[in-house]
């Protein structure tokens, strides 16, 4: 039989000793599976991605997207370790001006006929998401920053468009291209 001493000199033994321990196991379990990693869908409607493009290098030019789709594996008790997988349809750009949105879609810009798609594969290490973006037929490394205020998340990073081939209009346009994204987590 097997006891279990507790201070004072008082033992656990038997059915207590049993139910006890049953407890414990049950709440190690729990725990574990609190802690387990988990597969949560990117879509619009949980999440937003836009871009920016700036006139003259310093006028912004916001864009949204509004299809796109892809997982974010998480465990949310240990948020700092992740894999993010999106691929967005570039023609779901939409810009204030629709012509504006228009021409950035165009074969000398985004070329969303020939490229229709662009995809992010990335995963959190410390303060960033790290990654390798496809985008206008080229794969390059990009890193987002992270912010985290509670359960939301927003990252943000800037491209090279010339690293990309997307060289229309470069005495109009800026080369820097910001990328942004803002989700919330479910609560662990």
């Amino acid at each position: 039989m097997f006891r279990l001493k507790l201070k004072d000199g008082v033992f656990l033994e038997g059915k207590r000793l049993k139910f006890v321990l049953a407890l414990c196991g049950a709440a190690l379990l729990c725990r574990a599976a609190g802690a387990a990693p988990q597969t949560l869908a990117l879509t619009p409607a949980n999440a937003k991605l836009s871009l920016t493009v700036y006139a003259l290098g310093f006028f912004p030019l916001p864009g949204i997207y509004h299809r796109f789709s892809g997982t974010l594996d998480i465990d949310l008790a240990h948020p700092a370790s992740c894999h993010v997988r999106l691929s967005v349809e570039q023609s779901s750009l939409t810009m204030s001006d629709p012509a504006r949105a228009r021409r950035a879609l165009a074969p000398d810009m985004l070329d969303a006929a020939r490229f229709p798609t662009m995809d992010f594969d990335g995963a959190c290490q410390g303060g960033a998401i790290e990654g390798a973006l496809s985008l206008h037929g080229i794969t390059r490394p990009l890193s987002l920053a992270l912010r985290r205020a509670g359960a939301n998340v927003t990252g943000e990073g800037r491209l090279i468009r010339h690293d990309y081939g997307i060289d229309g209009m470069p005495h109009l346009l800026g080369q820097d291209i910001k990328i942004h994204f803002a989700t919330t987590l479910p609560m662990p």
